[in-house]
């Protein structure tokens, strides 16, 4: 595979993981917004799988914004994806470079790597705050 073509997988992989991230604040701002009642009926430790369409026909501007966003995230993956034909392959053989990008501890941190996180406010309230300030 050429370089050119690696960063273009690459790309797709950036809008994939910042869509995956911006629907994180969907929710979070849903549930603290337009669907707060919903939001109540959760523990902070339950689990529930979200999709895109429970969030949709508010009036909430932000949210719709937000929505309208995720929507052009979606449109700009498949056109890269449709115009360079890029296979599921493609994707599976530069994904383990992605993760290095991405996360260069990756390898040294066992099986999946990735740390999750509910919210900013759970970082912004712990001991590695403190060493963001800079």
């Amino acid at each position: 595979m050429d370089t050119y073509r690696e960063k273009v997988i690459m790309s797709y992989l950036y809008i994939r993981t910042a869509q995956e991230d911006l629907m994180d604040r969907i929710v979070n701002v849903g549930m603290a917004g337009e669907y707060q009642d919903i939001g109540k009926t959760f523990s902070p430790d339950d689990y529930y799988d979200f999709d895109i369409v429970q969030f949709r026909d508010t009036d909430d501007v932000t949210l719709n914004t937000l929505l309208n966003l995720f929507d052009e995230m979606e449109a700009a993956k498949d056109l890269i994806k449709n115009v360079n034909a890029i296979t599921d392959e493609e994707i599976a053989a530069v994904f383990p470079d992605w993760l290095d990008i991405i996360n260069p501890y990756y390898s040294e941190n066992g099986e999946d790597g990735f740390e999750e996180y509910d919210d900013l406010d759970d970082f912004e309230n712990s001991e590695d705050a403190e060493d963001w300030d800079d």
